[in-house]
Parts: C-alpha cells; sequence; structure tokens
C-alpha cells in the first residue's frame, strides 16, 4: 500500500554528510509528495562488474572474483557466486521479512486459496485471489514495488480475465473520492509553496509555553491541517514540514530521539490522522466509504450532515485522547526547564530578528522571525477558507463536495490569483490517484460476487446481528470493520466493507448511512503504523523503539474504543430520537 512507499520516500533518503531522515522530507513539495520508490530493485542490484557473469571481462579470474589490476592479492567477492547455494545466500542476505511473507503466500498461500474455494465458478476464483494478492501486496509493498503498479496490473486484469468490463474497473477515475484526494494534494503543495507551513511552526512555538502546551497545541494543529488538507496521506508532507520546523527552532537534533521530539511527532501524526475522521473530506476512507454508500443505494453525506454527526466525538473529543496518550508516554519524562530554556531562546531569536530585518538568517538555514503576510498567502488563505465555509454549508447552497474541491483548484492555480503554476502540478504525487481508483475498482468487483460478499460479511452476521440492542449492534459493527482493517489496511477495506456491508443491511437492521459511519468510526482504531501514511512516517522517524510506539499508538486506540465510539453511538441515537 501507498504508506510505505511514501514512508521509504520521506525517511530513507538521507544526506551524504549527515544522516538526517527528515532533510529530505522538506526540500521540495514534489519529493516529499512522491511516493515513487527510488529504491526498487535495490534488493537484485548486482555489481556492475559482474553483469557479463563468471569469467567475462570483469571477471579474470573465471570465479566470480574481481582481482587487482597490479596482481596483487586484494580481491573484492561479488555480490553472489554462480551457484544455487550462493544466490541462496545472496537473497538471504538482502530479502526481508515482508518479501518472504510475500513468497510464501504466493508459494503455498495462493494454491490453498484457489484449493479452498474449489466449489466457487472460475471468474469468482479468479477475483478471489486478485484481492488477496492486491491487499496483501498495497501492505507488505514486497520488493518496494509501488501501489500504483499493484493496481495498475489490478486495472488491467479485471477485464483481461472477464471479471468485469472495462469501464467498470475504471470507473473511479470520475469517482468524488479521486478529485477530492487530488484537491488535497493541490492544497499541500500551496502550503509548501507558501512560508504558511513555517508560520504555523513559529506560532506553534509562541503558544506553548510548556512542554503539556506543546503536546494539545500540536493535537490541535494536527485537527486544524486536517480541515485544511483532504486526505491523510497528503497531509504527512505537511505534518513533517512543521514537526522539523519546530525541532529546528528548538535547536533539537532531528536525527536523536528527545521526548519532545518523540511527542512531538506523534500528537502530529495521530491528531492529523484520527481527528479528521471527523470531516468527510479529510480521510481517504471516509471518501471511500461515501463513495460506496452512493454507488450501492443513491444516497451519499453531505459535508454538513457527517460533522454533525462526526466532528464532536471524533475530532473535538480525539484531542483530548491523544494528548493523554502521547503525555502519559512522552510528556512526564521531559524535562520542562530544558523545554523552557530552549523556547525562550528561540522567541529571543526572534524578537532579534524583528529589530534587525536586514540580517542574514541564523545558522543551519532557521528562519526564526516570520514576516507580516504576503498577498500570496492572504490570497491561499481566503481560497482555502472559502473551500472549508463552501463545504459546510454543502446543505444549504446544493453545492456538491467535489465541485467546490474543482473550483479551489481552478482558484489555487489561476495566474495571478493562487500560489500554483501549472508546471507546479507535474511534481504532484499522480501515483497516488491510480493508488485510488484500484481500491475503488476492487470495492466495485467484489461488492457485485456473492461469493466474496459472503466471505466478508459473514464475521457481521454472526457478531453484530446477533446483538439485540441497536447500540450493541453498532458497536460490533464498528468492531468488524477494525477487524478487516487490521488486515488489510485503512483505505481499502473501507471501499470493501462500504460495498459488502451496506448490502448486509436488512440482516442487520441498519440503515446504509449508520453501517457508513460505523465504518467511519472502525477507522479510528489504529494499532499497526501501516494504516495511515502519517503514523508510518512517525514510525519510521528513527525516533521511537518499537515498543514505545505501539504503547502510544494502542493506548489511544483503546481510549477511541472504550470511550470515544460508544460516545459517538450515544450521541447518534440521541440525535435520531429527536
Amino acid at each position: 500500500m501507498p504508506h510505505k512507499e511514501l514512508s521509504a520516500r520521506l525517511l530513507a533518503e538521507s544526506s551524504t554528510d549527515q544522516p538526517d531522515p527528515l532533510a529530505s522530507l522538506s526540500s521540495t513539495s514534489s519529493s516529499v509528495c512522491n511516493q515513487g520508490s527510488t529504491n526498487s530493485g535495490q534488493y537484485f542490484q548486482m555489481n556492475p562488474y559482474d553483469s557479463l557473469g563468471p569469467g567475462g571481462p570483469a571477471s579474470p579470474d573465471g570465479r566470480g572474483h574481481v582481482g587487482s589490476s597490479e596482481g596483487g592479492d586484494v580481491r573484492e567477492p561479488a555480490p553472489w557466486s554462480w551457484t544455487v547455494p550462493g544466490a541462496i545466500r545472496y537473497a538471504s542476505d538482502r530479502l526481508q521479512t515482508k518479501e518472504y511473507v510475500f513468497l510464501g503466500f504466493m508459494i503455498v498461500g495462493l494454491p490453498a486459496l484457489a484449493g479452498a474455494a474449489h466449489e466457487w465458478d472460475s471468474h469468482s476464483r479468479e477475483l478471489l485471489m486478485l484481492v488477496v494478492t492486491a491487499m496483501l501486496m498495497w501492505l507488505l509493498a514486497p520488493f518496494d514495488i509501488h501501489s500504483a503498479w499493484v493496481s495498475l496490473l489490478l486495472l488491467l486484469l479485471i477485464p483481461a480475465l472477464g471479471i468485469a468490463s472495462f469501464e467498470v474497473a475504471w470507473q473511479g477515475g470520475g469517482s468524488d473520492a479521486t478529485w477530492i484526494i487530488f484537491s488535497g494534494m493541490v492544497i499541500a503543495a500551496a502550503l509548501k509553496k507558501t512560508p504558511l507551513g513555517d508560520r504555523m511552526a513559529f506560532v506553534l512555538i509562541h503558544y506553548s509555553p510548556s512542554v503539556p502546551r506543546l503536546i494539545f497545541n500540536s493535537c490541535v494543529l494536527g485537527l486544524v491541517l486536517a480541515i485544511m488538507v483532504p486526505s491523510s496521506i497528503v497531509r504527512a508532507t505537511v505534518m513533517v514540514q512543521a514537526a522539523k520546523n519546530v525541532l529546528e527552532q528548538l535547536s533539537l537534533p532531528t536525527t536523536e530521539p528527545s521526548h519532545i521530539s518523540q511527542a512531538l511527532f506523534l500528537s502530529l501524526g495521530l491528531s492529523t490522522v484520527n481527528c479528521g475522521s471527523g470531516l468527510l473530506t479529510a480521510t481517504a476512507p471516509n471518501l471511500l466509504m461515501n463513495e460506496g454508500i452512493t454507488k450501492q443505494t443513491g444516497q451519499n453525506f453531505s459535508y454538513a450532515i457527517f460533522a454533525g454527526q462526526m466532528f464532536l466525538p471524533f475530532s473535538l473529543m480525539q484531542v483530548f485522547t491523544i494528548f493523554f496518550s502521547v503525555w502519559f508516554v512522552f510528556g512526564r519524562a521531559s524535562n520542562p526547564d530544558d523545554y523552557q530554556e530552549r523556547r525562550a531562546m528561540a522567541l529571543e531569536a526572534a524578537k532579534a530578528e524583528s529589530s534587525h530585518p536586514s540580517r542574514p538568517e541564523q545558522a543551519g538555514g532557521r528562519k526564526l522571525h516570520m514576516p507580516p503576510l504576503s498577498a500570496v498567502e492572504i490570497k491561499t488563505m481566503c481560497i482555502v477558507a472559502a473551500m472549508i465555509v463552501f463545504w459546510i454549508t454543502d446543505v444549504a447552497s446544493n453545492i456538491r463536495t467535489v465541485i467546490i474541491a474543482i473550483a479551489g483548484v481552478v482558484f489555487l492555480t489561476f495566474p495571478r490569483l493562487g500560489p500554483l503554476c501549472m508546471d507546479d502540478l507535474r511534481g504532484l504525487n499522480f501515483p497516488t490517484i491510480i493508488f485510488v481508483i484500484g481500491i475503488i475498482a476492487l470495492g466495485d468487483v467484489s461488492a457485485a460476487n456473492p461469493h466474496l460478499q459472503d466471505v466478508v460479511s459473514r464475521p457481521l452476521r454472526e457478531f453484530a446481528a446477533s446483538a439485540r440492542s441497536r447500540f450493541v449492534k453498532l458497536w460490533m459493527t464498528s468492531l468488524t470493520a477494525s477487524i478487516v482493517m487490521w488486515l488489510f489496511g485503512s483505505a481499502a477495506s473501507a471501499s470493501l466493507a462500504t460495498s459488502v456491508f451496506v448490502k448486509s443491511e436488512a440482516t442487520l437492521d441498519l440503515s446504509p448511512k449508520d453501517i457508513g459511519l460505523c465504518i467511519a468510526a472502525a477507522m479510528n482504531v489504529f494499532f499497526l503504523p501501516y494504516q495511515s501514511a502519517p503514523l508510518l512516517v512517525a514510525k519510521e522517524s528513527r525516533l521511537f523503539t518499537t515498543s514505545m510506539f505501539f504503547f502510544v499508538v494502542g493506548l489511544n486506540a483503546i481510549l477511541v474504543f472504550f470511550i470515544v465510539i460508544p460516545t459517538s453511538i450515544a450521541l447518534r441515537s440521541h440525535f435520531d430520537n429527536d
């Protein structure tokens, strides 16, 4: 799935002088957004000297070794000798666990899966193997295969195998979800091109006199980013830039873990994902869920109605649950005196900079003083604010959310009005669009297949449908959707679960919108970093131990499941009764 490629692109590239996993995150808008696997094929790169094989010009001794040109004893072993044991050793040294899992599934699991479905028709078996293989490749990203390639292969194989027509497979290209995610990419590019991202970090430091306030304000900033920028995949770029700027202004290294840097990354990562789940446009799972309901029933959520039922519990409440989870682990262990001293130095430097406007920037490229808002910043803020206002009032204005998103793209790229030009659009992450189209196709064809519908909806029927009260039924539906998400990731699970669960509305005695809200709620129960781009970026920032990361994220997930989700169900029932 694309989160792994995103984190690899954002965090694996380091400078040659001093490794800094965050330096490449903020270099350019295109490099941050691009999820292309620049390290593709790294496990199979051979020494160029061995390209001609044993006995070739580069292997004068004929044994796969490169001898010294002066006849000395210095010899460099080839990456692998031309024997079967040598090839096995070469693979074992370079293959990671995810490659072994994927190869084991292809060799053992896929034939076993086909055998288990021997009573199905041929097209259903082919679809089952395509679905499981595609989801596993999205999840593991074996051999650094980009998720867009997986989606392209899926989109080509579906019509080639006769599972569905070409039009059905590619109809996701015209979906609302695809174009709203594209608008999020444009908004993120605009924030990167203007100093607005730097200004966010400066304001965060200015209004955070203590470590708890820094953590809380970081959670609020994550919520603000969720309101401004659709899709958490896109917000990961802005989140990393803001975290890097804050650490630089506090004179903290970005390569060495500290309680402040750990708290900052996790509070921003969790809040920009979880707090965004209360807004229709803020996460890809919400958009795909709404897309699935529209296709299955003709109904859809408006931005205002969705926010009215989800914003309070899943956006506002989670600011406090995330704050507690991060503060409980990192905030209490931090040194308050050290933070206040660093903050005072940063503010003093900013004050000195403002009194000497002609003085060059501080060493290290840190911009501690923010000049007044420029005209282009004001225009950008007005355009984004207008989009948010029209989204909130879409019921009154009767303008579709996707129309507002596309209009915002036009204004942000219009000459002398927006900060972007057409050349800036070339650096956008278009492979993510292909990935989303593939997810939509997978959900559509799976929902139309009765065998797959029965397999996915069986846990739902056994757990949720057996509940007597509506409260427990909604809670169990969210739990079932969470299990699907843990297996396959959030975006793909949202599309697949919505397409299948909605068909079980008669069994559950729930409306399609109730089911959709349960699926949106389930996307908040994050345990694993691959389930969202910001969390994966935080995990692979090299600032956390694995146990530390899972403890904080798991603690927040428990609070969400036992406090936030029941509260949202209770509020929803109250509104329904009124």
